[in-house]
């Protein structure tokens, strides 16, 4: 409510202060919130500060933050938070998932491409390729999180 209150004290378009009643349902809708936490955890992305030309690779790009940002808006869905979000030394973002003795991250690259890695630390990992789609993002996370609870 403040943070809907704030905003309606703002001046929208030139039209002047907005009534907080009618910009209520606009501001806490669930994908405005959504979006706001997604914002701070790719605007919080690590390894940016990284000399990509030295690495021979490449920073992330419009296409893996529009897939990354895909991703960390199916795992707020799902309540299913990231420990960390980085840029990937392959040239994209990674998405990653690291509880005591296991890790699993979902790499978004620069090509487009996504792939999901899951290790238990003990066995090879576990690597398949998924879709930009929803709902190949859904089932995957949902497939990573059964992994990691097991």
């Amino acid at each position: 409510m403040i943070y809907a209150e704030a905003y309606a004290r703002k001046n929208v378009s030139g039209f002047g202060p907005q009534p907080v009643r009618d910009l209520v349902n606009v501001m806490l809708r669930p994908y405005n919130l959504l979006a706001s936490a997604v914002d701070l955890q790719l605007n919080s992305m690590t390894g940016l500060t990284v000399d990509w030309a030295q690495e021979g690779s490449e920073a992330p790009n419009d296409i893996s933050r529009a897939n990354a940002r895909r991703v960390l808006e199916m795992a707020e869905l799902l309540q299913f938070d990231p420990d960390v979000v980085t840029a990937s030394a392959d040239g994209g973002v990674a998405v990653c998932f690291n509880p005591p003795g296991r890790y699993a991250d979902i790499e978004c690259f620069n090509s487009g491409e996504i792939w999901a890695m899951f290790s238990d630390r003990v066995h090879p990992a576990e690597t398949w390729r998924l879709e930009s789609e929803p709902q190949s993002i859904l089932k995957t996370l949902e497939q990573l999180r059964t992994k990691l609870d097991a």
